[in-house]
């Protein structure tokens, strides 16, 4: 006897929901790497790009700052430049060698540098603002020989 009924196959209906299920998992999981593989490459396309513009602001930063720091050098040195053509103008109108000294002493001058200083062409003498006796290069902390040194040697200079 033959039976055509479905009850006779029951491993028929597992075998299709099977394959059904099988079927919606394989969707699932290509759209799923889909997803992954899009968010993915999102990501790396932002993280490019906003490392670009990162880079790019940085380089102007510094680039800005550098220029800032030069024109502050530039005026700096230029100011220092003037004050040095004021006096060199002052000098010239000076006929006296006598009146030099309260040229060289001006406290805008001597806040500014260390030493200043006028060489006469006509004797080699100079008019200078430090006073007589000090040497420029002697520091407050060695105002004495140390003992021992050469004399006229700087006494750091062993």
């Amino acid at each position: 006897m033959v039976r055509t009924s479905t009850a006779a196959f029951p491993d028929e209906g597992i075998v299709r929901q099977t394959a059904r299920k099988k079927f919606v998992i394989k969707i699932l999981l290509g759209t799923g790497l889909l997803l992954i593989l899009s968010f993915g490459g999102l990501g790396v396309w932002v993280y490019t790009y906003s490392s670009r513009i990162l880079e790019q602001e940085i380089a102007t930063e510094v680039n800005e700052a550098s220029h800032s720091a030069a024109l502050a050098v530039q005026n700096w040195l230029e100011g220092r430049l003037l004050l040095i053509q004021g006096l060199a103008a002052d000098i010239e109108t000076t006929p006296d060698p006598a009146a030099l000294a309260p040229l060289v002493t001006r406290p805008v001058l001597t806040s500014l540098f260390s030493e200043v200083y006028f060489g006469h062409q006509a004797d080699g003498a100079f008019t200078t603002s430090n006073p007589t006796g000090t040497a420029p290069r002697l520091r407050s902390k060695a105002t004495t020989l140390v003992s021992g040194s050469a004399q006229g040697r700087h006494p750091d200079a062993e």
